[in-house]
């Protein structure tokens, strides 16, 4: 639960605030029938008088929100919370004790309960403009309940499977592409207590007796809370087989072990339209230092068919050999290569030589998921780019920018929003290669004149360490 208890402190609100409440999650125990004080401190930081309004409420997570109320929720600490007052008014610079009263019912039968207070305060009448600026800080209540046992329970409600080569929904296709499969499970908690589960999920096969898809689960994301259910999209580069699934969680969550297994059918009988590999590492980078490089990689069969595989690389480079020149890969399984490199026959230009792994196969063609590289770093080229801005919005903060490569080297970039205390991402670490081209859309949240100096395009070169920051060509404003 301590991870569970970190994760509420990072998504509950961290402005700098004339009122600040602590704690803001508060962890306690008590026996059905007992009475509990949860001990709370307000200070005013501000110059000037404060009222805060104290209001009880429910408080439930359902995936990355926060449900404040919930009527009749059986879990709710709401109804057993006694506030000292409704209002507090704080002088400037004082600090007070708030002291909460909980009275746990005798005939509570649950393991927890879950409330919260919300502290809420600013100008009650309009500011410049018209604006009424009104804060609320929640501050909030476990409350484990000793002598009752733990019993964390689930199960699948409902489970919906989409082949991205098929007619998977449009938003499915986009997010993540055109192969592979989507698995969206229902899991309600059938248990007392928060399911937030740390282990792992897979998916077996029956009829092959594979592993089709393995996922870790971590208890700041895979949580339930009791007698609720909640929806987990995740998503599989495999095709899924035909046949019965065996769908199984292995984890502990707040201390019990968890094992679970449901029994779920994916597709009917089908045939493959289309057959795929992808290679792991999907990378491979050498500094030309040595005179033969020897590398193991691993190719894995993303289907349910036998597949007959001849690695190559694209360009037929004669300095580079694979090993085996050709193997036949089980349904779902994966198979070991060895890539040599002898330098001493390459003629390489500065910079990084970039050459293209790919597989011949005797079966219908097969695809290689992943554009696997071998880079061959020779000294230190040219690390000329290009960065254009083709969309920008004052009303959504949001912009576009294409980024080209026109230089030797393969580099990484990101775009970030350099704030006085702390630095945001607005986009994912995403490489370009020479001679490419990237479009990147984003959102920040600072206002736009700010944005022209906070705003800014990180770069360096793909596996270097250090960072280099350059500011993004905005339009000129009116």
């Amino acid at each position: 639960m301590k991870k569970f208890l970190l994760f509420l402190l990072t998504i509950l609100p961290t402005f700098v605030l004339a009122l600040n409440v602590y704690p803001m999650v508060n962890r306690v125990s008590a026996k059905p029938g007992d009475e509990v004080v949860v001990k709370l401190q307000l200070a005013n930081t501000s110059g000037t008088e404060e009222k805060t309004k104290v209001n009880l409420h429910d408080f439930i997570i359902a995936g990355r929100s926060y449900i404040y109320n919930a009527p009749d929720y059986p879990y709710s600490l709401k109804n057993w919370i006694e506030v000292p007052a409704t209002e507090v008014v704080l002088e400037p610079g004082e600090v007070r004790d708030f002291e909460v009263k909980i009275k746990v019912p005798v005939d509570f039968s649950g393991a927890q309960a879950f409330g919260a207070l919300s502290f809420e305060f600013g100008p009650e009448k309009p500011t410049g403009g018209g604006v009424i600026a009104r804060f609320r800080i929640m501050s909030i209540i476990i409350l484990d309940i000793e002598g009752t046992r733990k019993d964390i329970e689930m199960d699948i409600t409902d489970a919906k499977f989409y082949d991205l080569s098929e007619d998977a929904p449009k938003e499915y296709k986009e997010k993540y592409g055109d192969f592979g499969t989507v698995m969206v499970l229902k899991i309600k908690n059938t248990g007392n207590a928060v399911l937030a589960l740390k282990g792992e999920m897979r998916v077996v096969s029956r009829e092959f007796g594979k592993i089709v898809m393995s996922r870790p689960l971590s208890n700041e994301t895979f949580v339930v809370f009791p007698e609720r259910e909640e929806e987990f999209t995740f998503f599989s580069d495999a095709v899924f087989p035909p046949g019965k699934l065996s769908v199984q969680f292995e984890g502990v969550s707040q201390g019990v072990k968890v094992a679970k297994s449901f029994e779920v059918v994916a597709f009917e009988k089908k045939k493959l339209e289309r057959l795929a590999v992808r290679m792991n590492p999907d990378m491979m980078l050498f500094k030309i230092e040595r005179p033969v490089i020897n590398e193991k990689f691993q190719i894995q069969n993303l289907t349910f068919e036998k597949l007959k595989i001849s690695p190559k690389v694209k360009e037929k480079p004669s300095f580079i050999t694979i090993l085996p020149r050709r193997a036949t890969l089980a349904p779902y399984a994966a198979g070991n290569f060895y890539l040599k490199v002898d330098t001493r026959k390459a003629k390489l230009r500065d910079g990084d030589n970039i050459y293209h792994l790919t597989v011949e196969s005797p079966d219908p063609k097969v695809e290689v998921f992943g554009e696997p590289l071998i880079i061959l770093r020779h000294g230190i080229g040219k690390t000329d780019h290009m960065v254009s801005m083709t969309e920008s919005s004052t009303e959504t903060k949001q912009a576009t920018i294409v980024v080209e490569n026109t230089g030797d080297m393969l580099l990484e970039f990101q775009v970030v929003e350099r704030l006085p205390l702390r630095t945001n991402s607005l986009s994912k670490v995403f490489l370009v290669l020479p001679g490419e081209k990237k479009k990147i859309s984003f959102k920040y949240s600072v206002s736009d004149v700010m944005a022209r100096n906070a705003v800014l395009l990180r770069w360096r070169i793909y596996r270097e360490k250090e960072w280099k920051e350059e500011k993004l060509p905005w339009p000129e404003s009116d």
